[in-house]
């Protein structure tokens, strides 16, 4: 096991006119599973190729293991891959498949089969390892390309979106196993993906892209709970963070012909800041239904049997989302009201900037 460094590393391809990796400072810890993510062209799978010695760094080093390994070929960098793609030999079983790497190595064939049988029965693939790829599901496919990755012992695993050719059902049961693997095996880990809810619940940490750049580097739950500006703000979470831009009144910024109410500690930071307009920010699930609060319509209601997702606009075209347990008490079209729960937290932002505002 060993940590990573990335150190002011940047990467531009050929005839691009921006950088697709900025200026990337990342100190990841011996043993961690680190998820990169991003919208596409955030330079997440980027960030990964370039650790894995697949793509030039123009600027900056990265270390693995406190060696710098900048100029350090790929195969020399003791990382193992999990692509998209399976990349599974069709002619080959899945004990070949997973054995393929350490037979290039020179492995004698009891060992090899030793390890690879080891490996097989990690991931319940023991079953598996006389056929060949084209009988097997894409799960069962997706662990032959994992059982290789490990089979090799590396220092790093390095995964690129590994789920993204599973149906729903499959993806949430293997990004199960995954995380739940890495525990096991306490390599550090390096995943790339656009799906939030993977990164949410797979990483020990999180590092948010956008356009090249990184956003924030936290814990899920510092993400979810403090994040440092609206692109953050809006991109974790499912629903996204309702992010309202709104002048500021004395009890706290008006909606519509409503006023959602701030804490004073909050209006004295606003008034500090000179602000006439403040960038507001609540979470669905810190609206409720009430009798009084921000007038609003029902546009759409999606139920998902445990809870649901009311989908309201009010004027002038601001759209909010509110969840509520169980079945929606409301229907298309019906005027609502919604109000922040006592409990609940209003974040602040800069209206220009974006960046948060307070502690």
């Amino acid at each position: 096991m060993v940590a990573i460094a990335y150190r002011n590393a940047s990467c531009i391809y050929s005839g691009a006119d921006t950088l697709a990796v900025d200026s990337l400072d990342l100190d990841i810890d011996d043993g961690e599973f680190v998820v990169l993510v991003g919208p596409s062209g955030s330079g997440k799978s980027t960030a990964l190729r370039m650790l894995a010695g697949l793509e030039a760094i123009d600027e900056g080093s990265i270390e693995i293991g406190g060696k710098d390994v900048t100029d350090v070929p790929s195969k020399d960098r003791d990382i193992a891959m999990v692509f998209q793609n399976y990349a599974l030999y069709p002619n080959k079983t899945v004990a070949e498949n997973m054995g393929f790497a350490l037979k290039m190595r020179g492995i004698p064939p009891d060992e090899r089969r030793r390890k690879v049988r080891k490996v097989a029965a990690l991931l319940d693939l023991t079953e598996y390892l006389d056929r060949k790829p084209a009988k097997l599901s894409g799960g069962q496919r997706q662990r032959v390309a994992m059982g290789r990755a490990i089979v090799r012992e590396p220092q790093v695993f390095c995964m690129d979106e590994p789920l993204s050719n599973l149906d729903a059902k499959l993806r949430v049961q293997t990004r199960t196993q995954i995380a739940a693997l890495q525990r096991r095996l306490g390599t550090t880990t390096v995943y790339v993906t656009h799906d939030q809810v993977e990164a949410m619940t797979m990483g020990d940490r999180v590092a948010v892209l956008r356009g090249g750049k990184l956003q924030q580097f936290a814990s899920p739950a510092e993400l979810y709970d403090r994040p440092v500006n609206t692109f953050v703000a809006g991109f974790i979470g499912s629903p996204a963070m309702n992010l309202i831009t709104a002048p500021i009144v004395a009890e706290g910024v008006r909606i519509g012909s409503s006023v959602l109410e701030l804490e004073r500690d909050q209006i004295a930071l606003l008034h500090e800041e000179k602000l006439v307009t403040v960038t507001v920010g609540v979470r669905p699930e810190q609206f409720e239904l009430t009798e009084a609060g921000i007038e609003a319509t029902v546009e759409l209601i999606e139920s998902l049997g445990s809870e649901s997702f009311i989908h309201t606009h009010t004027e002038p075209d601001i759209r909010l989302v509110a969840r509520c347990p169980g079945r929606a008490p409301v229907a298309l079209a019906e005027t609502v009201r919604l109000r922040k729960r006592p409990e609940s937290i209003v974040h602040l932002f800069h209206p220009d900037s974006g960046h948060r505002l307070g502690a």
